[in-house]
């Protein structure tokens, strides 16, 4: 069968690479890979002499494999458009619209929108140069930066009728004069007509433009002519290409599995360039399959181009990007070829396959600079070839992709489950043992939650500055939305020191000014938030710990980070107090069991004053204690207990107590209590609550908030809680006596944010000398650092220290490219599926490249939609057919919340344990009859499962055919009972019936495997 077929393949491709697998013939070098793949090239030029993949031989001209392109703007060539901004009846805008000085003025609120379109009828493809300047003024109350809505955008039409994607040359979305930006348009077939339009998109932006033009340029496109030799395992090519420039050396490397393609390349210039380098294989799939995904393909067509290529990227030739690291095609004869790049090497890259050229290749977009350290002049980038079984499509791509990188898809979690944020499991009413929290997304309960099997990890967001308004701290939030005055705000906050001041924030602003990310205007780049409640900027800085600090600092922003994560793994212990949880545990503890001073008994809680180094909990601390209430009386309640302190300031402690009352309609009724003349002898403090009906749960906590610096040691012992007309104490442990010392041992860490900003590139030459990775180039051709790469580079240097002390690391919106999964061990995603009357799941797409990305590493989705009972269950059963985590995000401490969740995550969250725990693999040894039912396979060996989804609004039916080696029991997991089988032509056969977006999960054990049993548990 298929499954076996490709089992031996993978087997064969294990071999090591030798001398052998390189053969020479007169005039040609032939590499080979175990699994029948040969590339042959002729030695004197280096080009691509022949291709053979199995019995197929692929005969044509000899060709280059690599070769350079380059755009080269045309002096004096002439305005296309033909039509200045000033002329507004071309713009089709109104006269009133251009100004005094001949700029068309463009409001968000305005009606007006200014287009020029220009007919080409090119008969080649040759670039085009897009350029213009804008001003603007902003007033609304958020900004970022660098995309088409503040933008001069171009929309072309090829000569055969296919659009390219949106071209744009984008502005600063902020307070500035004049700036200056292009667009180099790269069209790959000739371009029959370009619509220009000016864009200012938000209802409180005044922009306007000028001098907008559009002219053609020329491409100049170069390759290696050089002999080849061999050297041990490897084929070399010298080239110097004088014509262009360029120089350097590629290699050509067969092993049992593919054959590696490394190209080093230097510019003999010493200026700026920017070049884009292809690797090239001729194959003629015409009529044969281009695989998009594991579920989408297309049949490849004369003429055509197929890509993945749609999404903003900020970078390289076109602004867009491939997320995955392979392309791959196959034949009409059913031979599949791959081409990859090397996830160890982050690159801006474009996989393709041109039906006209007959060619798949990839593109790899670099910049080349004398200011780029390591890199200075030079950029390197690596290719894989290889060969796959078409017949199982991307999914046989896939596998041996795997194998090739099963470093980067290594499982190294021991225990899994869901994402818990902004809280600990400990505040769950009722308890969270049968809710499968995995992942916690604090320190806070660092020895509890590995005491129960789950990972509590330290946070960073080692990317973004928060300028946030603090106490004592001026911001130039006030002011207009200029970038530079972070830089001032910086400059002044770096110099305080006092006890009123958090010393993360002294640290982080002194190490903004060296480390944030400049945009091509020179100025830092970020994002405003003015919403009520959030009143800050969001800077974003370059987070490589390789950074020096700037003068006056002691660390750049990713050292700093790198810093408080290597104090946290040092904390000593952590007391478990049985009933409440403990707000907050770093390296100093702020909650502590005092064995040697109590009221009563033989302890008391000591709240100890910090000064954190660790983001948001600068001075948090405190002990809470949640339950439903089972009374029946509605008070009034009596709050009591026994409390001493020590440096307290004359105004009072910031230490406080809350009593929380949450009624059956959701609604939360608050108390605060103050400890009023605390001194050093215990004193018994009194209150009365009186509750608007009877409480449903109840919340009872002491502590201080995290923005309040307070010196008050304080004590509190015979904490009591009772309802009028009952009998007996609400508290759980309320004198103490029951707690235990457990060491606290860090899980791992929490990479916030970790791929959010790929689409920001870093022009701040002085960050170039320390980057691990060779520069990119913008949209107009100028050399830039990716920063998505930075927080990759971030990522690396966290993953080797975690790992190395048995911890795991934790990236949040990953996997969005193909680089940073491979550092992370577990993942996440934030998302709202709910808006408004609307259900809008994540697509099919997104959720194959995650499991892609992930493999059998846990995945989970942090859902912040509200749902209802319906949607939920909608919810959990897509989560379940892609092996995803179903989390959920804030409330885990609402009562009423955890009461309409609990019944799904017993229904469903043993399911998802059981088959990440076997795995996720992308081959599946089954078919459906019906392609609108998807299959998804998890584990290996003796127990399988197979998960069946129906995505439409209607019930589907089909039958499930299994590999003929699947022979065994089915049992289907949600209902919990076996499943007939049938046998046609010796293969097991299931009929599935599934209604609207309903979901089967079958574990399939093969005789020699374990029992069925009852079903899944926790």
């Amino acid at each position: 069968m298929l499954l076996a077929a490709i089992f031996c393949a993978a087997a064969a491709a294990v071999a090591f690479a030798d001398e052998s697998d390189i053969r020479q013939s007169p005039g040609r070098i032939d590499l080979w890979t175990g699994d029948g793949l040969k590339m042959s090239l002729d030695r004197e030029t280096g080009r691509i002499a022949e291709l053979s993949a199995g019995e197929s031989a692929f005969e044509f001209p000899a060709c280059p494999a690599v070769r350079f392109e380059e755009v080269v703007e045309q002096p004096g060539a002439p305005d296309l458009l033909a039509a200045p901004v000033s002329d507004a009846s071309k713009w089709g805008v109104p006269a009133s619209d251009v100004g005094r000085d001949g700029s068309l003025r463009v409001s968000g609120s305005g009606q007006s929108r200014p287009r020029c379109t220009v007919t080409l009828n090119q008969k080649e493809p040759r670039p085009l140069v897009l350029s213009g300047s804008c001003r603007l003024k902003n007033g609304a109350e958020t900004g970022g930066w660098m995309n088409s809505s503040l933008a001069i955008n171009a929309y072309a039409t090829y000569a055969d009728g296919q659009t390219m994607p949106e071209q744009s040359a984008y502005f600063g979305q902020y307070d500035h004069g004049w700036q200056r930006n292009s667009r180099v348009i790269c069209p790959d077939r000739p371009v029959r007509q370009v619509e220009v339009a000016l864009a200012a998109s938000d209802a409180k932006w005044e922009a306007a433009f000028r001098d907008v033009t559009l002219k053609e340029a020329r491409y100049s496109v170069t390759s290696p002519d050089s002999p080849c030799f061999q050297m041990d395992s490897r084929v070399y090519q010298e080239f110097r290409i004088e014509e262009s420039g360029l120089s350097g050396v590629v290699t050509y490397q067969p092993d049992g599995a593919s054959v590696e393609i490394r190209c080093h390349v230097r510019s003999d210039r010493r200026k700026d360039r920017a070049v884009s380098a292809y690797f090239a294989i001729p194959f003629d799939a015409i009529g044969g399959t281009w695989f998009d995904d594991v579920r989408r393909s297309r049949t490849i067509e004369p003429g055509r181009i197929y890509r993945r290529g749609d999404r903003w990227y900020g970078a390289g030739r076109d602004g867009c990007d491939d997320r995955y690291p392979l392309a791959c095609i196959a034949s009409k004869d059913m031979r599949g070829i791959a081409l990859a790049v090397d996830l160890a090497e982050p690159r801006v890259f474009q996989t393709e396959y041109d039906a006209a050229r007959r060619e798949l290749r990839i593109r790899f977009d670099l910049g080349l600079s004398p200011d780029a350290g390591r890199w200075a002049n030079c950029a390197s980038f690596t290719a894989y070839l290889f060969a796959f079984d078409a017949r199982a499509g991307f999914r046989g791509a896939a596998d041996r992709f795997h194998g090739m990188f099963e470093w980067a898809f290594r499982k190294r979690v021991e225990r899994e489950g869901q994402w818990m944020a902004f809280t600990t499991p400990e505040w769950v009413p009722g308890g969270a043992q049968d809710l499968g929290f995995g992942f916690i997304e604090s320190a806070s309960s660092l020895g509890w939650a590995r005491s129960k099997g789950m990972y509590s990890m330290a946070y960073a967001e080692p990317w973004i500055h928060h300028h946030q308004q603090q106490p004592g701290i001026g911001s130039e939030l006030s002011g207009p939305m200029e970038p530079r005055a972070a830089l001032i705000t910086a400059g002044r906050v770096k110099s305080l020191r006092g006890a009123e001041y958090f010393p993360d924030s002294w640290m982080r602003y002194a190490a903004y000014a060296g480390s944030c990310i400049e945009d091509n205007w020179g100025n830092p780049q970020g994002y405003f938030f003015r919403q009520p409640g959030r009143k800050e900027n969001m800077m974003i800085v370059n987070p490589n710990p390789a950074l020096p600090p700037p003068e006056g600092a002691s660390f750049s922003s990713g050292a700093w980070d790198m810093e408080i994560l290597r104090e946290i793994e040092r904390v000593p212990g952590q007391w478990w107090i049985e009933g409440w949880n403990a707000r907050r545990t770093c390296a100093v503890p702020s909650v502590e069991i005092d064995t040697a001073c109590s009221a009563s008994g033989g302890r008391s809680v000591r709240l100890a004053p910090v000064r954190s180094k660790t983001y948001w909990e600068h001075y948090l601390r405190g002990i809470d204690q949640r339950f439903y209430y089972t009374g029946e009386s509605a008070g009034p309640f009596e709050l009591s207990f026994s409390a001493k302190g020590e440096r307290v300031p004359q105004a009072g402690t910031a230490v406080a107590w809350e009593v929380n009352f949450q009624y059956e309609d959701g609604q939360w009724q608050r108390n605060t209590f103050k400890m009023e003349n605390l001194g050093p002898q215990w004193r018994r403090y009194t209150f009365t609550i009186a509750a608007e009906k009877r409480p449903f749960a109840v919340h009872v906590g002491a502590g201080q908030h995290a923005w309040l610096p307070d010196p008050s040691v304080v004590w509190v012992d015979d904490v009591r809680l009772t309802a009028a007309g009952e009998t007996g104490d609400l508290l759980t442990n309320g004198s103490f006596e029951t707690a235990e010392l457990i060491r606290g041992r860090l899980g791992g860490v929490y990479l916030d944010t970790m791929e959010c900003y790929r689409n920001n590139l870093n022009y701040r030459r002085e960050h170039w000398r320390y980057a691990d990775e060779p520069l990119t180039f913008d949209s107009a051709r100028r050399p830039a650092l990716q920063q998505q790469f930075s927080h990759v580079t971030l990522a690396r240097r966290a993953s080797e220290w975690a790992r190395s002390r048995d911890m795991i690391v934790f990236g949040n919106c990953a996997p969005d490219t193909c680089f940073g999964a491979p550092y992370l061990d577990a993942m996440g995603g934030e998302e709202s599926w709910v808006q408004g009357d609307r259900w809008s799941p994540k697509s099919d797409a997104d959720f194959c490249f995650v499991r892609f990305m992930a493999a059998s590493k846990p995945w989970c989705l942090l859902q912040y939609s509200a749902m209802d009972a319906a949607q939920q269950e909608r919810y959990f059963k897509r989560c379940v057919f892609y092996g995803v985590y179903p989390s959920r995000i804030y409330k885990w401490d609402d009562p009423a919340n955890v009461a309409v969740l609990r019944p799904f995550y017993r229904k469903y969250m043993p399911i998802v344990l059981e088959i990440n725990r076997a795995g996720w693999r992308p081959l599946v040894p089954a078919s459906c009859s019906n392609a609108g039912l998807w299959l998804e396979r998890f584990g290996e060996g003796d127990t399988i499962y197979l998960t069946v989804f129906n995505p439409s609004p209607d019930a589907q039916s089909g039958t499930v055919t299994l590999d003929s080696g699947l022979d065994g029991s089915v049992f289907e997991m949600l209902e919990g009972r076996e499943v007939a089988v049938q046998t046609k032509d010796g293969a097991p056969q299931i009929v599935i019936n599934l209604g609207a977006e309903d979901l089967k999960v079958l574990r399939i054990s093969r005789p020699s495997g374990p029992s069925s049993g009852s079903g899944p548990s926790l």
